[in-house]
């Protein structure tokens, strides 16, 4: 059985995490992050988005694109994507709902 559906939902939180480590890199949220006091912790912001953001890019990138088969790497790749909604939800929360 293959597990692996094509559906862009990966990919698009792989954009939205690479995005924000951009956006954290380049100093266009330095307002925000001062507001929220975590302005200490942006280099923990871009480090992680940028890996999950990369992550998230390369496979959903095989999701639209890749030729599945069934296999172990079908089973455990297609569980990628509930994994990195988990963590944007959770960083979303510690980044910015937390610090409110």
């Amino acid at each position: 059985m293959v597990y692996t559906k094509k559906h862009p939902a990966l990919l698009i939180m792989g954009v939205v995490f690479a995005a924000l480590g951009g956006l954290t890199s380049s100093g266009a949220l330095s307002g925000l992050y001062d507001y929220l006091g975590n302005a200490k912790m942006t280099g923990e912001i871009v480090m992680l988005s940028y890996t999950f953001g990369v992550i998230g890019i390369l496979v959903g990138l095989w999701h639209m694109w890749g030729t599945h088969r069934e296999g172990n790497l079908d089973y455990y790749l297609s569980s990628v994507a509930g994994g990195i909604f988990i963590l944007l939800i959770a960083m979303g929360v510690r980044w910015f709902a937390d610090p409110l």
